[in-house]
């Protein structure tokens, strides 16, 4: 426990974490420069993965976002021709969300891409090390949700480099 008259002990979680996922999708970014989708990945290939039986309500859930910035994401995605939605004809408020044969030919290079960076990420670390970072990381979102908090947005957008 910190002293109440010291900042903090550690750094904080969040910055350590925020910086951690700058660099992480920056490296992802990179891999993936030159496809037709410039974010939202990992989106594509959730919705790939629930084979057309994803809602925009499970996937708020699943990302932890709230449905205005989903349906942003799903705008980008489906203009992109990435993705289509369909209306549920059991509940006409529900869509469903369903990957297009052209979203589908990137899933597998979007999921090397992670699994590369990933692995980028943990080398040096053993089994043991990297399950313990999961569970520590688990532990202090389960802990951090027990606390009241405002909802927070982070979007990472690649920047512009001007040209020379």
């Amino acid at each position: 426990m910190a002293d109440k008259n010291q900042f903090c002990k550690y750094e904080p979680p969040g910055k350590a974490s925020a910086h951690l996922s700058r660099l992480y999708y920056g490296v992802i970014t990179n891999k993936l420069n030159g496809l037709e989708i410039e974010r939202y990945y990992y989106i594509l290939v959730l919705i790939k993965e629930a084979e057309g039986k994803m809602t925009q309500k499970a996937l708020s859930e699943k990302i932890c976002s709230d449905k205005v910035f989903i349906v942003k994401i799903l705008d980008y995605l489906s203009g992109k021709g990435m993705i289509v939605r369909q209306v549920n004809e059991k509940d006409r408020r529900e869509h469903f969300i369903s990957i297009t044969p052209k979203g589908e030919k990137l899933v597998p290079v979007i999921a090397k891409a992670f699994n590369d960076t990933t692995e980028a990420a943990f080398k040096g670390l053993t089994k043991s090390e990297r399950d313990t970072y999961i569970k520590a990381v688990e532990v202090i979102k389960a802990n951090l949700l027990l606390l009241p908090s405002d909802e927070m947005k982070i979007n990472f957008k690649k920047v512009k480099k001007n040209k020379k």
